[in-house]
């Protein structure tokens, strides 16, 4: 757990060295529903990112068809926040579909000292900024334990270990959303991440960069999943020797009643909000996918946890949006 993991990030005590820059990647596909949920991402970010709310952030956008010049001119806020986008390349899309679209961020060359991938169904809720500062320092890349094994059968990760000729598998990581989640499931892991927040510094997303889409095929082998890239970002961690931090739920909470009630006294600080569950009748299909979706979660008094926080965070910022 990084330093002063006890407290929220925001109360930490800044260092007086210059902070190390910081880009952040996310993957979309070019439709209104993902267009807006980009939007809220970034605004949340320019409003409650702290000293990184103003970081470059590039939009990485997969589909069957590039239409760049379609997408900036119906999204002049694309421009507004200074926000880039690039597409997958066609053929690319066409053989490994949207899971290029996660996997290509990685294959950039990056300018920054750091890189986040963040997924698009996320929000800012506070800074994250010695957190940054925290995983230059040491050199780490920094994720949150997926919620849950990825795996009915728990022998297939030492098939899939066997495949790509790493040896033993250790299972020493804990799942955040056991034994509620998936209770049949293992409930340990080797590195295996969610992917809604990876933070990682320049280099080792180079070096996943190129080992990425040959992990993601291996992982398939054992088993064609859509939890494959992220199978394929642990194996890259753990083929190329990385030095990693297993981060708080915080850093990814998720709008789930099971992580809630495990994890209720981390729920206070959380800073990246992750709407991906359907609960309480908030539903990212609705409330991005429906032009008044947004409008209608504003409108509710009934929220409690996550979605209560992330209603916070988009009333906030509903100025910028509507």
């Amino acid at each position: 757990m990084p330093l002063n993991a006890d407290k929220p990030d925001s109360a930490r005590p800044s260092s007086e060295a210059a902070r190390p820059s910081l880009e952040i990647h996310i993957p979309i596909s070019p439709t209104p529903k993902f267009l807006r949920m980009a939007r809220c991402l970034v605004a949340s970010l320019r409003h409650f990112g702290g000293e990184y709310s103003q970081t470059p952030v590039i939009l990485t956008i997969g589909d069957t068809t590039l239409a760049d010049d379609r997408v900036r001119r119906d999204n002049p806020w694309l421009d507004a926040w200074k926000v880039d986008t690039r597409w997958v390349p066609l053929d690319l899309f066409a053989r490994e579909s949207y899971y290029a679209t996660a996997n290509e961020r990685f294959t950039y060359e990056f300018k920054s000292d750091m890189v986040l991938m963040l997924d698009a169904d996320m929000l800012v809720a506070r800074p994250f900024d010695d957190l940054v500062s925290e995983l230059h320092v040491e050199q780490k890349t920094g994720g949150v334990i997926a919620y849950a094994s990825p795996f009915q059968d728990a022998s297939k990760w030492q098939r899939l270990f066997d495949l790509c000729g790493l040896g033993l598998v250790k299972p020493i990581h804990e799942h955040p959303g056991w034994p509620y989640l998936y209770p049949e499931r293992a409930r340990y892991c080797p590195p295996y991440f969610n992917l809604g927040f990876l933070l990682m510094p320049r280099q080792h997303a180079s070096a996943i960069g190129r080992v990425i889409y040959d992990s993601m095929h291996k992982a398939a082998n054992i088993e064609e999943t859509i939890y494959k890239c992220q199978l394929a970002f642990g194996l890259a961690v753990t083929s190329l020797d990385l030095p990693y931090e297993c981060l708080p739920l915080r850093y990814n909470f998720a709008n789930n009643r099971d992580l809630e009630a495990l994890h209720g006294a981390e729920q206070a600080y959380a800073c990246i909000l992750h709407l991906i569950w359907n609960h309480q009748g908030v539903w990212k299909e609705s409330l991005y996918g429906e032009p008044d979706g947004i409008q209608k979660l504003l409108e509710r008094d009934d929220l409690a946890g996550i979605n209560k926080q992330a209603q916070e965070v988009l009333r906030h910022i509903w100025p910028d949006i509507q």
